[in-house]
């Protein structure tokens, strides 16, 4: 869907104030198209609960709507802006979420937005008040160890809340490798170790 598509839509929200869901990810959306959209959306549609923006452009006078939709429409509980901004648009996204007074939120998405770790504790605090979360993707962004077991031990207790790190599947490759290694290890141990026992080494004799 190109630009000019997405703000036929807009002009259309007007018509359809009972919309809740709407879905436009991966359509690589830039401001022209996003910007009016947002506009619609927060003049006509406050009750929205699910809103999927996944792999579009979120920038300037967009994102400043996109804050502006975060903070009025306290009926939201999914949304989705996993490579949407950049690090130029998530300082006023996570204010966005700080100042907004709804804390139902249940599914949210920042995958490969450059969160750094300032705004991810941010971020982090604000989920903490959310107890209806059901999910939380914040993978490929470059958080440091101790970032990471922020989040982690903040989702102790549901764990299939939080996503994996981009660096969990690799590890847990290396894990497997090195299980499997210390097995070899052992096994051809035994093997030595039975090659040369006395009765082994008489029963080959014979």
């Amino acid at each position: 869907m190109e630009n000019p598509g997405i703000q036929s839509i807009a002009e259309s929200i007007q018509f359809i104030p009972q919309l809740q869901e709407l879905f436009i990810y991966q359509n690589t959306l830039r401001k022209e198209g996003l910007h009016p959209l947002f506009i619609q959306l927060l003049k006509h549609c406050k009750n929205l609960v699910s809103f999927d923006l996944c792999d579009n452009f979120v920038r300037e006078e967009a994102t400043t709507e996109m804050t502006n939709i975060i903070k009025n429409c306290e009926n939201l509980r999914n949304l989705n802006l996993s490579d949407c901004l950049n690090e130029g648009e998530n300082e006023a996204i996570i204010t966005a979420f700080e100042e907004s007074k709804n804390r139902n939120f249940e599914r949210l998405g920042f995958n490969f937005i450059e969160l750094d770790k300032d705004l991810a504790l941010r971020l982090l605090e604000v989920v903490k008040e959310c107890p209806k979360l059901k999910r939380l993707d914040i993978t490929g962004n470059d958080f440091s160890k101790s970032t990471k077991k922020k989040f982690t031990e903040a989702f102790e207790d549901k764990p299939e809340v939080l996503s994996k790190f981009d660096d969990d599947d690799d590890e847990e490759e290396v894990t497997r490798l090195f299980e499997e290694l210390k097995i070899w290890n052992i096994l051809m141990l035994l093997l030595f170790i039975m090659y040369f026992t006395p009765e082994y080494q008489q029963s080959i004799s014979n």
